[in-house]
């Protein structure tokens, strides 16, 4: 049980730095950096989520991929809308972390 406290604290702890540097940090291109890296975060986190959940629980799997349906529209309106991406990113991000927390 220590195991899967650890794990779901360290999870908890790189998205919350993650997006804590996400508005701290000034500089545009280091930026982007941290946001491609919370979206390439919240994918494994999504994909840990589907995996971890039993075959039966296919509303709980469809719902853990919905889930990450605002992190891949952020990335298409990347150029278009930085602020809003972010945001989206950051809500698929929250959502799946709960997701993952309360099954």
């Amino acid at each position: 049980m220590d195991y899967l406290f650890t794990i779901f604290a360290i999870l908890i702890s790189v998205s919350a730095i993650g997006i804590f540097f996400l508005y701290k940090v000034r500089n545009e291109k280091v930026r982007n950096y941290i946001y491609y890296g919370l979206i390439f975060w919240s994918l494994l986190v999504g994909v840990i989520t589907y995996t971890s959940l039993p075959e039966n629980y296919t509303f709980q799997k469809l719902l853990s991929m919905i889930i990450l349906l605002p992190a891949l529209v952020s990335l298409f309106i990347n150029k278009k809308n930085r602020e809003v991406s972010y945001k989206l990113a950051i809500v698929s991000l929250i959502l799946i972390i709960v997701d993952l927390i309360m099954p």
